[in-house]
């Protein structure tokens, strides 16, 4: 008879094949049954692992710092990376205790290593590497943050391999839902008490987006009606209709935004929750019913409100957002041709997209940094080149794979598949960000491990696990130093960011300056914090250090045409116009749908007497920049004039007029157009429309005793 302890170990007393009374050491005894699955939920090391996890998957999710310039991605990603940094170094502390069996060996282990090694061979070979390194501002998806998703990834398996841990992963994933409804519940009653620069009444909640809270509230939800559908004859009705009232409300929080992506998840989890349920052996033979009417439930849901009305042929088809899609999956599918190997690199579309984007982007896209290709797919193509994409392709085949046979064996853990999909879904025209990726690799992580067998324990039994203590706390150590000197400096350089911009749009030039340079203390590397310290500069006596700041932001991103037209606007200033024609020129090389740098040439032209080059280069500007300037119809208009296109300057002088009705000094340019095509009568007739409402408008005043002697 074995007397079992609580830490699985035999008595110290045992009989020998002889029947021969023997004693044996406790040590050895604690080596030959010592079984991991016995120890690990006891074990503090493997318990702060998986809180620390827990607190990572959090943390992505909530946190915001509404004093940053970046109020939302900055901080989430600063979060998941210092989690990370934790959680790694926790889990080599529990692969020195345990070694290998530790680890479940999956064989997707591979396809997202190779994915893994893309990225890597292509960072150093990227159009920036920085950018590749570290992400394109707002984003930060470069090579550190695959790695951060792939460390995810291999965690889930490792820290949550039973039922137990797997109910406390479902309680963190769907808690969190919980405060991110209610804030989005705050801003739809328009009672948020943050300010942003966009209308809440679309709820952007904790997300910072509208098309990407809807995303995440749409695999939310579906997973959380996904696991009360299936499990419901062994769910606590109280858990059972906490999931109910959680998926419910995540679904209409992806009504309440609108969402077309949100809807595409919904239907791509409905169809895991379908698959399931005729896959697994323990539901029952009403399976196949309850999937009809719950999908019917979702598709009447879906009809009867707004968000079908937007899912209409005639609606798709003219929808802006639609074609402006079509026109960064074109631009993607360039860069992917130009560099198939590796692509051009991690978050690196950005600096590919400027040089190469279609015109009809101009109205499509106006004002906007297109950062992201809106595809996971795409993003992937373009950040490791066709050698990534085809290891997606692989690791998410062979993940459907093992949940289908995890399905077949009543494995609980199947049910990953569901937010999996979901994610898929929604990722083939959403955006992939920091605050959504986490999804996929967590149900990868789960499903990975769902079919695979652990490492079988000897004959002799596992050695006890070691203290590992010298190994653990000296990484645990080096983690923490790395977080406090790495991590702080990002969130100061964002708050320093919004400071400067705030003071200098108050005219407050040395608190604006005295924040620039706190900015660029913070976090020199990025080109954003050098453009800032160059506005705030710009606004004082000093443009010659404005200059030298904004020649630093170009270097370090010389792919950005607004750096390069920001120099060109501080040496207008100083009154070098060569300089400023070069620094607008390099702006067109980056950009040559870039309307203000058009505009610049266009002014520097016109007092350099080039009329023809003014009037061709504002014509660009007009088409160009939306909307035109008063001063860029003005110029234009007076180039066409210099060389007596009077019918076109006319046609510029009226268009201007259409965007701004009330501006006298377009109406005295067109009175002379009509004056010099030998229409004194119209000319008149404007110029006294004029001095109706302006009696003293002086150019009105010229203009008419030119042409009435009077």
């Amino acid at each position: 008879m074995e007397d079992r302890s609580p830490q699985g170990l035999r008595s110290s007393h045992a009989q020998d094949p002889a029947g021969r009374s023997a004693t044996l050491s406790p040590q050895r005894n604690r080596a030959r049954d010592t079984d991991i699955a016995e120890l690990l939920p006891n074990d503090r090391v493997f318990i702060a692992a998986q809180v620390t996890l827990l607190v990572k998957l959090i943390l992505t999710v909530v946190i915001l710092d509404p004093r940053s310039a970046d109020t939302f991605t900055l901080p989430k990603s600063v979060a998941a990376h210092g989690t990370s940094l934790v959680l790694g170094a926790l889990l080599i502390w529990l692969l020195a205790r345990y070694g290998k069996r530790l680890i479940i060996w999956s064989p997707a282990y591979l396809p997202a290593a190779a994915l893994l090694l893309a990225f890597a061979i292509a960072t150093p070979l990227a159009l920036d590497p920085t950018l590749a390194l570290f992400g394109v501002y707002r984003r930060y998806l470069g090579l550190t943050q695959m790695l951060d998703d792939v460390l995810l990834f291999v965690a889930a398996g490792v820290l949550f391999r039973d039922l137990r841990s797997l109910r406390l992963l479902a309680f963190a994933v769907f808690g969190t839902a919980i405060p991110v409804l209610l804030y989005a519940l705050v801003q739809r009653l328009g009672l948020d008490p943050l300010k942003f620069n966009v209308s809440t009444i679309i709820p952007i909640t904790t997300i910072g987006n509208p098309d990407i809270a809807g995303a995440y509230l749409a695999m939310i939800g579906i997973s959380a009606l996904g696991i009360a559908f299936l499990y419901f004859a062994r769910l606590d009705r109280r858990i059972f209709g906490g999931l109910v009232a959680i998926g419910l409300a995540c679904v209409g929080g992806v009504y309440v935004t609108g969402v077309r992506g949100g809807l595409v998840a919904i239907v791509a989890g409905w169809s895991g929750i379908a698959l399931l349920a005729y896959l697994m052996p323990s539901l029952g033979s009403r399976r196949r019913t309850g999937v009809a009417v719950f999908g019917a439930a979702l598709a009447l849901a879906v009809v009867f409100t707004p968000l079908g009305g937007r899912l209409k042929l005639d609606t798709l088809r003219d929808d802006a957002g639609v074609q402006s899609r079509l026109e960064l999956w074109e631009t993607a599918w360039k860069a992917v041709g130009a560099r198939p190997a590796f692509g051009v690199g991690p978050d690196n579309f950005a600096v590919f997209y400027q040089a190469n984007r279609a015109e009809r982007s101009v109205a499509l896209n106006s004002g906007e940094l297109a950062n992201s290709t809106h595809d996971l797919w795409l993003y992937v193509a373009t950040s490791s080149g066709l050698i990534g994409l085809a290891a997606l392709i692989v690791f998410v085949a062979m993940l459907i794979e093992q949940a289908i046979r995890a399905a077949r064996r009543g494995d609980p853990r199947a049910i990953a598949l569901v937010p999996l999909l979901a994610y898929l879904g929604q990722s083939l025209v959403g955006v992939n960000e920091v605050v959504v990726d986490w999804v996929f690799w967590l149900s990868a992580g789960i499903i990975a491990v769902a079919t695979t067998e652990a490492v079988r324990r000897p004959r002799a039994g596992w050695p006890a696990p070691r203290d590992a203590r010298l190994v653990g706390v000296p990484v645990l150590a080096a983690a923490i130093v790395v977080i406090v000197m790495t991590l702080p400096p990002r969130i100061a350089a964002g708050e320093a960011i919004l400071a400067s911009d705030a003071f200098t749009a108050a005219n407050r030039d040395q608190e604006a300056l005295a924040f620039g340079r706190d900015a660029i203390g913070a976090d020199p590397r990025r080109a954003e914090t050098w453009s800032t310290y160059g506005t705030a500069l710009a606004g004082t006596p000093g443009l010659v250090a404005a200059v030298a700041s904004f020649e630093a932001a170009a270097t370090r991103e010389p792919w950005l045409s607004l750096n390069w037209r920001n120099l060109a606007i501080v040496w207008l200033q100083l009154g070098n116009r060569n300089a400023a024609l070069a620094s607008a020129e390099r702006a067109l090389r980056a950009d040559s749908y870039d309307g203000e740098a058009h505009e610049i040439i266009s002014t520097i032209a016109y007092d350099a007497e080039d009329y023809a080059r003014a009037a061709a280069e504002g014509d660009l500007a007009l088409a160009y920049r939306l909307p035109p300037s008063i001063s860029t119809y003005f110029t234009t208009a007076s180039a066409h004039i210099r060389l007596k296109d009077y019918a076109k300057a006319e046609t510029i002088d009226r268009r201007g007029l259409l965007a701004y009705p009330d501006v006298a000094l377009l109406k005295v340019q067109l009175a002379a157009v009509r004056a010099d095509q030998g229409d004194t009568a119209g000319a008149l007739a404007i110029l006294d429309a004029i001095l109706a409402a302006d009696p003293g408008n002086q150019d009105a005043l010229a203009l008419r005793k030119a042409l009435t002697g009077k």
